[in-house]
């Protein structure tokens, strides 16, 4: 398992292709880095904990559900 150290732009983008590809293992290794994270943003914006987690909850149910769609624009347009 990868720990803080090593997980550069390469771990990123290989958990995100994994996870494209349906790779639930890849996923939870995304949520558990990115959680934390995403938990204090939204909680800075909200200033509730539970309306944060929410919103948290309702940000990576649309990624896993839309990562696909989101991996095919990405390689397909131009950067």
């Amino acid at each position: 398992m990868h720990n803080k150290v090593n997980m550069g732009t390469s771990w990123n983008a290989e958990q995100v292709i994994l996870s494209c590809g349906s790779d639930k293992t890849a996923f939870d290794q995304l949520v558990h880095h990115y959680y934390p994270i995403l938990l204090a943003m939204t909680f800075l914006r909200t200033r509730n904990i539970s309306e944060a987690e929410d919103l948290v909850q309702d940000i990576l149910l649309r990624a896993w559900q839309n990562c696909l769609d989101y991996m095919i624009l990405s390689y397909s347009c131009p950067g």
